[in-house]
């Protein structure tokens, strides 16, 4: 048996710690995506257009729901990502609905002229409907089936975000 000088024997160990540290740093943002089963929380909301919008007017597509707020940076810097992805599925049977969740429309209204958005975006201020889908982080963002259940829920963006969506929008897709 090899002896091994106990300060490499430290090293070794402070180096499987960095890693395992790393790990968690790294991959927790993706590990917080997860596969979710029931029926989607039906809901209507008032859309920046003034027009109300019920959730289940939508059944047969494959829909995306994203909350956020106007004080969430990773929100403002998602927006452009999925407005690409809505444009590019929303001749397939796709739709994002865009939910706000501050208690003054004028703060999403005011960050929408900057970034010119194609979806509908809808307001919740009494954040009934962030409620019903349990929200607990901005970003949050749920996928939900052609039948009207849900089927995954992301909280935040992390790196890679854009590609982990397709995916699942195309898998829904083909059901």
């Amino acid at each position: 048996m090899r002896k091994v000088p106990i300060k490499k024997l430290l090293c070794n160990a402070q180096l499987a710690l960095l890693v395992t540290v790393m790990q968690w740093v790294v991959f927790a943002p993706i590990a917080k995506a997860e596969l979710v089963k029931g029926e989607a929380p039906n809901f209507t909301l008032k859309s920046l257009r003034g027009d109300n919008l019920k959730l289940s007017e939508h059944r047969g597509e494959v829909i995306m729901l994203s909350f956020w707020a106007s004080w969430c940076d990773p929100c403002k810097q998602g927006m452009p990502v999925l407005n690409d992805i809505y444009l590019r599925y929303r001749d397939e049977g796709f739709t994002l609905l865009s939910i706000n969740i501050e208690k003054d429309p004028a703060k999403a209204t005011k960050e929408l002229r900057k970034m010119q958005v194609s979806f509908p975006v809808l307001l919740d201020p009494t954040n009934e409907v962030s409620e019903k889908y349990e929200v607990q982080e901005m970003p949050s963002t749920y996928l939900i089936d052609r039948d009207g259940n849900l089927r995954y829920s992301h909280q935040g963006f992390p790196a890679g975000f854009d590609d982990v969506f397709l995916k699942q929008i195309r898998e829904l897709m083909a059901e």
